[in-house]
């Protein structure tokens, strides 16, 4: 064997390694980016899986929650009719409280302001009652307010 042919069969070797090399590494990175792919594609259908429970949940959540809200719709309705109702009695009774407080202050007996009202004699010492007592209890709020204004 002559020194030319020795070269020839190593590069010959040489250039076999490289060929097996390269073909023996793109399969190993194939079957790489497939387990990768494979483990890729389990995460999305998880998620996928974890996101349609949750779009579920929320649905139902929103049909709950939308009934909930026609039914304070329709107590607000209520409500504000009572109101209205309220009012008017109430600005019926602040009228007749008005008309008491304004005889007590002429001077007139508890009978004779009855009498001119056509209110029992109870009722009107009940209405000076409640009076005094909401008179009472708007002074003890101004001195407990003054008290914590003057400890702040």
């Amino acid at each position: 064997m002559q020194g030319g042919e020795v070269y020839f069969y190593v590069m010959m070797l040489g250039l076999i390694f490289v060929g097996l090399a390269m073909i023996y590494k793109p399969k190993q990175k194939a079957v790489e980016e497939e387990q990768d792919n494979a483990n890729t594609l389990r995460l999305v259908s998880e998620t996928n899986l974890k996101m349609e429970q949750q779009f579920r949940a929320l649905s139902a959540q929103i049909v709950e929650l939308q009934v909930e809200l026609e039914q304070l719709r329709s107590q607000a309705v209520n409500t504000d009719n009572e109101d209205e109702t309220t009012n008017g009695q109430q600005l019926g009774l602040e009228r007749r409280y008005a008309d008491v407080f304004q005889l007590a202050k002429q001077g007139l007996p508890k009978e004779e302001i009855a009498k001119q009202l056509e209110m029992g004699t109870g009722e009107v010492e009940l209405i000076m009652q409640l009076n005094q007592l909401t008179d009472s209890a708007q002074s003890t709020e101004k001195v407990v307010r003054g008290e914590r204004r003057r400890r702040g």
